[in-house]
């Protein structure tokens, strides 16, 4: 199985504050990569800076349509709905590429790619105690 997954291995300096939000990606990356017959490419998209534009997003998902994929983990959202994204996530979903997307518990009504009905949504209770 092969996995690309998303995340933010920012500068620690920018969250030098809160190493966790820093950690979250790799923490995931590592527990999928414990699994047998995994495969995992870090694509990172993200800059100096906890936010992604839209577009950027759309094109990292455009380049991994061709691409022999079966999972997509997304450590991130959007606040806004964007039909070329949501496309895109159908047309992956048709291909059989799973797509899973974090939705944060601060209390947003919807955060996309998570909201749309072609990707697992996954969130925490915020009740790990330190375990992931």
């Amino acid at each position: 199985m092969i996995f690309y997954t998303w995340w933010s291995n920012i500068n620690s300096t920018l969250f030098s504050k809160n190493k966790k939000l820093l950690d979250h990606g790799d923490e995931i990356g590592q527990i999928i990569s414990s699994c047998k017959n995994v495969k995992i490419y870090d694509v990172q998209i993200f800059e100096n800076k906890l936010n992604i534009s839209a577009l950027l997003l759309y094109k990292a998902l455009e380049y991994l349509f061709e691409k022999k994929v079966d999972v997509i983990s997304l450590s991130l959202g959007i606040l806004t709905d964007y039909k070329e994204i949501e496309e895109i996530c159908t047309e992956f979903r048709k291909k059989g590429v799973i797509i899973v997307s974090s939705f944060p518990r601060s209390g947003q009504n919807f955060v996309y790619p998570a909201s749309y009905k072609n990707v697992i949504s996954v969130t925490s209770d915020g009740n790990c105690n330190g375990i992931v």
